[in-house]
Order: structure tokens, then sequence, then C-alpha cells
């Protein structure tokens, strides 16, 4: 992963999604894996519907969270790369 933001990620389409409560639950059918997704995370993942850099989800969160973008940089960065590692999100 860039973490100058100019790698562009989306996430997976064949991944079943529904909001329950506060949280987003999300289904891995091809693995029977399930994952559950809280606070500003759900609003990451409905970014990731289309390509996005990581510039562009941390200026996006930063509007929306009414934060400084340094504020939620790094925190974006983690999520972006657990995403990544489970395999939830792709390069575009």
């Amino acid at each position: 992963m860039d973490s100058k933001g100019v790698d562009r990620f989306e996430r997976r389409s064949d991944l079943i999604a529904a909001q329950i409560d506060d949280e987003l639950v999300m289904m891995d059918p091809a693995r029977g894996l399930y994952y559950a997704l809280e606070g500003v995370a759900p609003m990451i993942w409905e970014l990731l519907q289309s390509p996005r850099s990581v510039d562009e989800l941390v200026t996006q969160v930063s509007r929306a969270c009414d934060v400084p973008e340094k504020a939620c940089r790094d925190d974006i960065l983690a999520f972006i790369a657990e995403l990544e590692r489970l395999g939830l999100i792709k390069l575009a």
C-alpha cells in the first residue's frame, strides 16, 4: 500500500453487507466468514464502492466527521491495511 495516497482501492463486489443497528455486518460467501464494522468504518466501506485513494478517503472522512485530516490519516491507513490483509478490498 502506498502511504502517500496514490494507490486506489475498492471493495470486493461479491461480499454481502447489511446495516444492523450501528454496525455494518458483512459476509464473505467464498470463505464463509463474517465481519462487523462500526464507528466510521461503515462510511469508509461505502466510499470504497468506487475506487478511492487514501487521500480521497481522508478528505471525505475529515469533512464528514469535522476532524483535521492529519488526525484521521493514520487510522484510515491502518483500516485500509487491515481490509487489504483480510482480502476485503483490492487495488483498483
